[in-house]
Formats: structure tokens, sequence, C-alpha cells
């Protein structure tokens, strides 16, 4: 088992103890199994019934280190582009760039 790397002084917030309590059905279907990570978050969610955030398991995953910091996904990379304002997703439609503000 690989150990979690935590903030000094950092407590554990309640995803992730929810998180701990399935962290060796986790593991399986990140190492051995090789599922990508939004398949694990299905599954995590039908097999498990545990609901959590996308972005929160991600967290958890990379803390223990089953990923190489580069298998991040494209959703991870519009939420990034989103949180910074640069994208807007419209439902149904799509993502897009947003608009230069002319004045900035």
């Amino acid at each position: 088992m690989h150990s979690q790397r935590q903030a000094r002084g950092r407590k554990r917030g309640p995803t992730e103890d929810l998180l701990s309590k399935h962290e060796e059905q986790l593991q399986l279907w990140v190492c051995r199994d090789h599922l990508q990570l939004t398949r694990v978050h299905e599954l995590l969610r039908q097999h498990c019934r545990v609901k959590v955030n996308y972005y929160a398991l991600y967290r958890f995953v990379v803390a223990k280190e089953w990923l190489p910091a580069h298998r991040g996904t494209v959703r991870m990379a519009i939420g990034v582009l989103r949180d910074e304002g640069l994208v807007i997703t419209i439902s149904a439609r799509g993502t897009f760039v947003k608009a230069r503000d002319p004045q900035g």
C-alpha cells in the first residue's frame, strides 16, 4: 500500500473518510484493472452506492499515488479552464472559449 500525502496539520474531510472506507476496491479498479477514473467514479456510485464529486475522487487517487500526475483527463482540463473563467459550458451544446473583454 502507498502512503497518503497530507499537508501538515490538515485534517481529513468527510469525503476523504468516505473514500477511505472503499480504498481497497478503488485501488483494485485503478491499479490492477487500469480503469479510467471516469469509469471508477461511475462504479463507485453504482456498486458501492457512494456519491462523491469527481474532483474529490481524483484528488484522493492522486494523493494515494495510484495515478501518475500526467493521467489527467480532458474533463479535468476543461474544469480548470472553466474555473479560471476562460471557457463556458452550455448544456447540450458544448464548451466554448469565452470572448475576450475588449476593456481588459
